[in-house]
């Protein structure tokens, strides 16, 4: 599921100017003069705001606050697609291929969501993996980890 965020977070930086109006199709460049359009720049940070909400209500476990979050999804989803985007382009998103390929990735996002939901958690995010059946292999790969949560900050100082 966090491909398909990934996906779509990927398709709305590199085509952007495709999606709607301004912007050269250059972010860097765009960025540095000052020229993103203003819809990008809200569009993003809301996309980081759901990932993580997804990310925290997935490792909650908390059903009910899913399912909510997920039909508040799709019903934006279909706001944002069919209603706005046909305001800021003046065109419909059946001539907008980067709409439809966003459109297919997060309807396969809510389709794996959906059987998630359906079929309950993997028996492999039930449990920790690395302290079950405790040997020396997981003891490292255990110790592995913590060091590298600390080297890892200090290495871009």
């Amino acid at each position: 599921m966090v491909v398909c965020d990934a996906i779509c977070l990927i398709l709305l930086t590199i085509f952007y100017s495709t999606i709607g109006q301004g912007g050269t199709g250059n972010v860097l460049a765009d960025g540095q003069a000052s020229r993103l359009p203003r819809w990008f720049a809200y569009t993003l940070p809301c996309l980081f705001l759901m990932m993580i909400i997804d990310r925290w209500l997935c490792l909650s476990k908390k059903i009910g606050c899913r399912l909510l979050f997920y039909i508040l999804l799709t019903v934006l989803l279909h706001l944002i697609i069919f209603d706005l985007l046909l305001s800021i382009t003046g065109r419909s998103v059946t001539w907008n291929v980067v709409a439809m390929i966003l459109y297919l990735v997060k309807s396969v996002y809510l389709f794996m969501c959906a059987w998630h939901i359906r079929n309950g958690y993997p028996s492999v995010t039930n449990q920790n993996i690395l302290t079950r059946n405790y040997g020396i292999l997981r003891l490292l790969l255990l110790k592995l980890s913590a060091v590298l949560t600390i080297i890892c900050p200090l290495l871009d100082i």
